[in-house]
């Protein structure tokens, strides 16, 4: 009996800070809620700065494909000589069948 007695109040003061730990809990969820409300605001600002880089991005992505472009047009014109050089050739040669 003596035993029991002494358990028992053991037991009490025990089941007494268990519900002020969930207040607190909750205090704690309540706070982390408006953290998480500030976070989403800072990810939407993220995301509005990511939009902008991405475009950003692209807008360099497009100038690199105009600069290839711009290549592709040099090395034509590099190419285009070269075939009318060799036309001079075919004419030179037929030039010289003829007589």
């Amino acid at each position: 009996k003596e035993a029991e007695i002494k358990v028992e109040p053991v037991l009490e003061p025990q089941s007494v800070p268990i519900p002020t730990e969930q207040n607190e809990d909750e205090v704690k969820i309540a706070s982390i809620e408006e953290q998480i409300s500030s976070v989403t605001q800072i990810q939407k600002e993220d995301e509005t700065k990511l939009e902008l880089a991405v475009e950003t991005q692209s807008v360099l992505i497009s100038t690199e494909q105009s600069e290839d472009k711009a290549r592709i047009v040099s090395t034509e014109e590099q190419v285009s000589p070269l075939t009318d050089a060799q036309k001079e050739e075919e004419t030179k040669v037929e030039t010289r069948v003829e007589p």
